[in-house]
């Protein structure tokens, strides 16, 4: 299928998506009142306001260059000859300067057509985002006196996140790491910036798993912290996205399907560090908040004291 032809039935598809109670013929024949010839047209679209049948026309036309005002001149011609209410040139070359300026008196609106999926006609529409990381200085301090004899050496690893509790009497187990998560997202006090925070871990009946049958009960277990959110603007893009690009008003009527997959996971080095957010926020019509959540993975421990105290 030559390439002209797909430039046309992807005009015609976009019509359709955004168009759903119009009528839109691809490659469709229009009898001229002027000419009295049938007048090929490569998209017509017929819709009703008010009871009243308006026909658009559409030329798409895939050019290695810019049209020109003859071009313009002579898509003019067809609208006048079949009495459309409204002409739309789509060129994949875009236009010169003077054809953008000759259509603003014609009732022409001058467009380009692009879908992601396809690479010839795509478009790299950047969407700001503002990505926020949370991090924070913690320190948790574990009071936990055995209450039973043990021949077993103790084997807690040297990744305090790791370290297993028992809840429960046994029935069920956690690590710090899903207590810290669970405790930081039960509030979003928890999450304030700028503040100290000391919270409570320990449950009743819950005990430090120090082997693999050896265990003690847990009297205290306060996470102290501090928070540290820092915002950063960037940019990204969506693998679907297609739409009409309006060069005379320099506005884009799209459609967007945003996936997970679109979502950075990663912070990219070229973003710049915000540093007043709400004022970035306030000036963009348009932008995707991206909050890095807290889950088990983001607690990381430089090292982990275990102190000894003899009851005798």
């Amino acid at each position: 299928m030559p390439d002209w032809l797909d430039y046309q039935k992807l005009a015609a598809s976009i019509y359709s998506d955004f168009e759903k109670n119009a009528v839109v013929v691809h490659d469709d024949k229009v009898r001229g009142i002027d000419s009295g010839i049938d007048r090929q047209i490569d998209v017509s679209i017929r819709t009703a306001v008010a009871g009243h049948e308006i026909l658009i026309i559409v030329q798409a036309k895939d050019l290695g260059r810019p049209a020109d005002v003859n071009v313009v001149g002579e898509f003019k011609a067809v609208i006048e000859d079949v009495r459309a209410a409204k002409g739309v040139l789509i060129c994949s070359g875009g236009f010169t300067e003077a054809a953008l300026s000759y259509a603003k008196g014609l009732n022409i609106d001058l467009c380009t057509v692009h879908d992601a999926q396809t690479r010839k006609w795509a478009v790299d529409l950047r969407i700001p985002l503002l990505w926020v990381e949370t991090t924070g200085n913690i320190e948790v301090e574990i009071e936990a006196v055995s209450d039973m004899v043990s021949h077993e050496e103790p084997t807690l690893g040297r990744d305090p996140a790791k370290w297993t509790f028992s809840l429960n009497g046994g029935n069920a187990l956690t690590t710090l790491a899903d207590l810290l998560t669970k405790a930081w997202n039960s509030d979003p006090a928890n999450q304030a910036s700028g503040m100290s925070h000391r919270l409570e871990l320990a449950q009743p009946g819950m005990r430090l798993i120090m082997s693999g049958s050896y265990s003690i009960p847990v009297h205290s277990m306060v996470c102290s912290y501090t928070v540290q959110r820092t915002e950063w603007l960037g940019t990204f893009t969506f693998s679907s996205c297609r739409g009409i690009f309006n060069r005379g008003t320099g506005t884009m009527l799209t459609r967007i399907a945003l996936t997970d997959k679109d979502i950075p996971l990663k912070r990219d080095p070229s973003w710049v560090e915000v540093q007043d957010p709400q004022a970035v926020l306030a000036n963009s019509t348009l932008m995707i908040r991206v909050d890095r959540g807290i889950g088990p993975d983001s607690f990381t421990f430089n090292r982990g004291e275990i102190g000894v105290e003899d009851g005798s």
